[in-house]
């Protein structure tokens, strides 16, 4: 199977919303802005392992001039950067993994603002966001769509036994009998009932004036 690259131009639906922070409570609404978006087919028990390793496997690699953006990978990761002042940027692939059973998703990222791991995306659903950001704080996302807003499932919370400050973190999300179970760096942060996921696609969601970085992500359905 071959991945397609999408990069959406401006006049695209695309999923990336503007923010307004507020002691570190983010509260995206709809807002129209690029995408780097790779499409693929659902198959069962599939593991993905991108270890962002210097070669760009799955085409990761963007630019948005438009929305001053870009990925880019060396052999110390992914960087991905949004320098701009209005809106969240996306890049995802789609990695071919069924998301009805059992599901691990699993990344270690870093900004110097807020960054989150994107996952169960499809191209007309933009699936959920598993925020960390560069104080402590994290929250859960069922993220919209053109004029559709994101919704809070877990709103913003600090948690600096777990998230780290300034540095980075390892973000999982297990789905296992009909929850989801999230994870920071080892331990569980919360427990919820699982929501439907529309797709394969995984990746990273970043906010304005955000640089951050990932050093890998697996996704194991079984």
């Amino acid at each position: 199977m071959k991945m397609i690259r999408v990069l959406l131009a401006m006049g695209c639906l695309v999923f990336c919303f503007s923010a307004c922070v507020r002691q570190d409570n983010y509260q995206p609404g709809p807002d129209p802005g690029p995408v780097n978006n790779n499409r693929g087919v659902d198959s069962a028990h599939f593991t993905y392992n991108e270890l962002f390793n210097g070669t760009d496997n799955y085409n990761w690699v963007f630019a948005s001039p438009t929305d001053s953006a870009y990925g880019s990978i060396g052999y110390s990761g992914y960087q991905y950067v949004d320098y701009s002042t209005f809106s969240f940027n996306s890049s995802v692939v789609y990695t071919y993994n069924s998301v009805s059973g059992g599901l691990i998703i699993r990344t270690k990222i870093m900004s110097n603002n807020v960054m989150g791991l994107i996952f169960g995306a499809s191209p007309s659903d933009n699936g959920y966001a598993f925020y960390v950001d560069s104080n402590g704080y994290y929250s859960l996302y069922k993220e919209g769509y053109g004029t559709v807003a994101s919704t809070a499932i877990i709103p913003s919370r600090q948690d600096t036994l777990f998230a780290l400050k300034k540095g980075w973190n390892q973000l999982e999300i297990d789905q296992s009998a009909g929850t989801w179970t999230g994870i920071i760096n080892g331990t569980q942060v919360f427990q919820i009932p699982a929501g439907g996921l529309a797709g394969s696609g995984f990746g990273f969601k970043i906010a304005p004036g955000t640089v951050g970085y990932a050093n890998y992500l697996y996704v194991n359905s079984h």
